[in-house]
């Protein structure tokens, strides 16, 4: 299902103009003469990013696929790097030379077999010593790296794009004998695939690439089958769904429709060692901008959601669209997970987030921002492993929050004694995608007739918080939030008693008689909730999420009503006159 989804996606873009042929990013180029001569090396990156984000990439160039060579000496065919192609390297100059020479001896067998002119200039650069100096000193000038890749252009024609060297690559393809068996991606019987092509661009993977489907083991075999053979993928298939993923891993993909311009990434980098890849069954649905933003810029993804409201170009057509959770490592990449649901089910999901994390704040909280709110000082890379990837997909699928995450948030509250923007975006979603709150109405601001003892109770500390706030003018060293909540949200009945003197003493010191009775009024609406038997002796985990929830509330009401309370008070202020 994932490599056929994968292969077909590929297809649909036309981002496999032919299975001989591979996507890579190369580095320099070479420019010779007619007769061999070194004319010029240029540098084929270009900068992306700014700031301190700002990097150079190399240019992605189809050029001949290539094998995958480890310790053995072996060249690839017209692009390859240094060593090979100019015998430049740190081992031993022996080896460097024979494996320039095994470069040299497959660029004159093709120029010979093609009968290709600039396969001849090159050729004869390769063979000369003084050409082969003068672009060495200027290639280490120009500061290389060991893995950069070189290709050869004569004028503006680059030498892999030529007609002749596709034919003859081809051919050189096609010869090769390999196991024919069903391709379990496409059902054809056709030449399987020995080695499939690496991934690029995963977090935690080697840099040159890691394979998806590899058997390096016989633990791994079954029925006598050897390495992939026990999972047959056709030459095709394995090009198709490799260069897929590869697409979606980098922003540097070329547009098949557009050589100039780029294909966006569609991908997450969601820890040190997990990304997130997403694709959807049409190319034009617009849900992949969705999604992006709905992770990165809530905003931007709320203006796209409403995009069909205002004439937009977003489309509702029932198609799929696919996620898969990729962990890498140095041997190969490990599938954590992959869901599919149709991509209107998609947008109400995100639409239902953004709804579910809206607590107050001027914009919306990205992903990063509200899983940032758990760790201690901000450092999200602390968190669990698999923590972001199912975060990721309660984003997307609409899956309940993990219940460790409301733990980690719960700990963190009681650590600093009070409830961030952060966290009180994450509680807020996890109580209302609980089955156990189904049945209630949805919390997404102050609902004072809300029939929980917990909620009532986070209610209160912020009231109580309110009116030392008005007796002391927020000069208090320690208030009664950073006294009592770690209890108060755990154990209330051992504090309640303690935090209601306090209350009392703080409202007797009120100079104001008005605005006394108008405080004692709002905690008495409060306490008149709870009944004696509901007073818990401890609060169970959903409790507390329902605490800090109902603290996070009435302390965002408090705020946001600083001036209306004054009306009130003077108005009780006059009424006590008049009396």
């Amino acid at each position: 299902m994932i490599l056929q989804s994968l292969a077909a996606f590929a297809k649909r873009e036309s981002l496999v103009e032919d299975p001989c042929f591979q996507y890579a990013g190369v580095t320099w180029a070479v420019d010779v003469g007619a007769n061999g001569e070194y004319r010029n090396l240029f540098d084929l990156r270009s900068e992306t990013g700014e700031g301190t984000k700002k990097r150079r990439l190399p240019r992605q160039m189809l050029i001949p696929k290539r094998s995958k060579r480890a310790a053995q000496d072996l060249a690839e065919f017209l692009v390859d790097k240094p060593e090979y192609v100019l015998g430049l390297g740190e081992e031993d100059a022996a080896r460097m030379e024979r494996r320039r020479r095994l470069f040299a001896d497959d660029v004159r067998a093709a120029a010979q077999d093609s009968g290709c002119a600039e396969a001849g200039s090159v050729v004869q650069f390769l063979d000369s010593a003084e050409a082969r100096a003068a672009c060495v000193q200027k290639l280490s000038e120009s500061g290389y790296a060991s893995n950069d890749l070189l290709c050869f252009r004569r004028g503006s024609v680059y030498l892999h794009d030529l007609g002749a060297m596709k034919g003859h690559w081809r051919e050189r393809s096609e010869a090769k004998e390999g196991c024919v068996a069903q391709c379990l991606v496409c059902g054809a019987m056709a030449t399987m695939e020995r080695l499939h092509p690496n991934i690029k661009g995963l977090s935690g993977a080697s840099t040159s690439g890691v394979p998806i489907v590899s058997f390096n083991a016989a633990a791994f075999e079954s029925y006598g089958l050897e390495r992939n053979r026990n999972a047959p993928v056709c030459e095709d298939c394995a090009v198709a769904y490799t260069t897929a993923l590869n697409r979606c891993l980098t922003d540097q993909f070329p547009d098949p429709a557009d050589k100039e311009s780029k294909l966006p990434r569609q991908a997450h980098r969601l820890s040190e060692n997990l990304t997130a890849v997403y694709w959807a069954d049409e190319s034009k649905s617009g849900i992949e901008r969705v999604v992006d933003a709905a992770i990165n810029d809530p905003e931007v993804a709320r203006a796209l959601l409403e995009a069909p409201w205002r004439g937009g170009s977003v489309t509702t057509r029932p198609l799929a669209f696919h996620c898969l959770l990729l962990q890498g490592a140095q041997g190969r990449a490990t599938v954590r997970s992959y869901v599919a649901d149709t991509i209107d089910k998609i947008r109400d999901n995100i639409r239902r987030w953004l709804d579910e994390t809206k607590v107050g704040m001027p914009r919306a909280l990205s992903l990063v921002q509200i899983l940032s709110g758990l760790a201690v000082q901000g450092e999200a890379r602390g968190l669990p492993p698999g923590l972001w990837g199912e975060m990721y997909l309660a984003v997307l699928f609409g899956r309940t929050i993990p219940r460790n995450a409301l733990q980690l948030a719960l700990v963190r509250n009681r650590a600093e004694g009070n409830v961030n923007y952060n966290r009180a975006a994450l509680v807020q979603a996890w109580v209302n995608r609980n089955p156990a709150f189904q049945e209630r109405k949805k919390l997404v601001s102050l609902d004072p007739e809300y029939p929980s003892a917990a909620y009532q109770l986070g209610r209160l500390l912020a009231i109580c918080e309110n009116v030392q706030y008005r007796q002391r003018g927020g000069n208090a060293n320690k208030t009664v939030v950073d006294r009592y909540f770690p209890a108060l949200s755990t154990r209330p009945r051992y504090v309640f008693a303690q935090l209601m003197r306090l209350t009392e003493l703080h409202l007797g010191k009120l100079q104001r008689q008005g605005e006394a009775r108008f405080h004692r009024a709002r905690v008495a609406e409060v306490v008149g909730k709870l009944a004696p038997g509901d007073l818990p002796a401890h609060l169970s985990l959903e409790e507390q999420a329902l605490f800090a929830l109902g603290f996070y509330h009435q302390r965002q009401a408090n705020f946001s009503r600083a001036a209306a309370p004054s009306t009130d008070i003077n108005q009780t202020d006059s009424q006590t006159d008049n009396q």
